[in-house]
């Protein structure tokens, strides 16, 4: 059964969850802290959607007119599994930028067909290093370049993803959001995400609603069923236990006991067993050996 993850804007506080970015790729610039980790599970957003970027301009991210852009981590409920299978994965998301010429975003290299850039990857908060990377680099090349100053476009694409192994119990799995931004000097862009929303929509190039105010829940998803929940142990008897029951009688005041006890032969060894009794000032300690009745009467 596939698992489908979506992004949420509650922060992650688990201990030992990286506090930079872990591609290979340079980050030209960050929206925001890499120390921040965000939420990722399997419930869909209830709300209008969380935007993440900025309109950019000549003096952001020191005049930068081509680069990759840092934007944020997803991290997923503690997985419980010893392995990650390779599997073609989902990545669906929307964006929104500025309606001038002469720049390109989120995509990599040209307007059409092309892919946006993906990091994946298993994390180990007990230890706080990397398991295993899924992918640290381009997505399938299916995406298009969509500008409209007001809108977000949906994008939906794909990507090859490795197989993990050696995981352990509470392992993580890490998704990190990148976009390429390529601009001529002058010209103003918006380079925004969007997600943590109610609404799915899985269409490629559709509108998602407005660049600030639209519920697109965006999400990354496997053919594979991950296990978020701890699995069950079984627990096997493994030899038989005889418990005595001893009944303890305080002698706080005066009592009659009257004990009806047949006599029983156990015929394993040929002789009778009999009830045992034993009493001193503290109280009354009484201990059937075969099955009988035992009446108390309360005197005073």
């Amino acid at each position: 059964m596939v698992t489908r993850l979506y992004f949420h804007a509650t922060t992650d506080s688990t201990s030992g969850l990286p506090t930079t970015e872990q591609s290979t790729q340079t980050a030209n610039g960050s929206f925001g802290l890499q120390s921040i980790n965000h939420v990722m599970d399997t419930t869909i957003g209830t709300d209008t959607s969380v935007q993440i970027g900025e309109d950019m301009d000549d003096e952001t991210f020191g005049g930068m007119t081509d680069g990759y852009l840092y934007y944020t981590k997803f991290v997923s409920p503690p997985l419980f599994q010893s392995a990650i299978s390779s599997n073609t994965w989902t990545y669906n998301f929307a964006h929104s930028d500025v309606n001038d010429s002469g720049r390109i975003f989120p995509i990599v290299g040209g307007t059409s067909n092309r892919p946006i850039y993906v990091n994946c990857y298993v994390w180990r908060p007990s230890t706080s290093s990397k398991v295993g990377t899924i992918l640290d680099g381009d997505s399938a090349s299916t995406l298009d370049n969509n500008d409209d100053e007001d809108v977000a476009f949906v994008h939906h694409t794909t990507f090859s993803g490795a197989a993990v192994s050696s995981m352990q119990d509470n392992d993580v799995l890490i998704f990190e959001v990148w976009t390429r931004c390529t601009y001529t000097s002058g010209i103003n862009r918006r380079c925004f995400f969007s997600y943590d929303g109610g609404t799915e929509n899985t269409t490629d190039n559709e509108e998602a609603g407005a660049f600030n105010s639209n519920n697109h829940a965006s999400f990354i998803e496997t053919p594979d069923t991950l296990v978020l929940t701890p699995p069950c142990t079984p627990v096997s008897q493994t030899s038989i236990h005889k418990y005595s029951i001893i009944q303890y009688i305080s002698n706080t005041s005066i009592h009659k006991y009257n004990i009806d006890m047949p006599d029983l032969v156990d015929a394993s060894v040929g002789r009778p067993y009999r009830d045992i009794i034993d009493g001193d000032n503290d109280g009354l300690f009484v201990k059937l050996k075969k099955a009988g009745s035992l009446n108390v009467v309360q005197l005073g």
